[in-house]
């Protein structure tokens, strides 16, 4: 198997894994914190991560390119 269908077959697995604990842990938050807290943290978290993916990638000019009328 080459190193391209490996890393796919990863990350199909790496996203079922995700998926289901997602339900798990949304229980223990919901329990843990109120709901507007937790909704902020999961948006800050998620919008780290996908401003850190960017970077990552070599892509962040095209997020400073983005102006007011894009």
């Amino acid at each position: 198997m080459n190193t391209s269908r490996t890393s796919t077959h990863l990350g199909l697995i790496g996203m079922a894994a995700l998926w289901g604990a997602s339900w798990p842990w949304g229980r223990i938050v919901a329990q843990a914190m109120p709901p507007l807290a937790a909704a902020s943290l999961r948006f800050f978290l998620a919008g780290f991560l996908l401003v850190l993916w960017l970077y990552r990638s070599g892509r962040m000019g095209a997020l400073r390119v983005l102006g007011p009328r894009c």
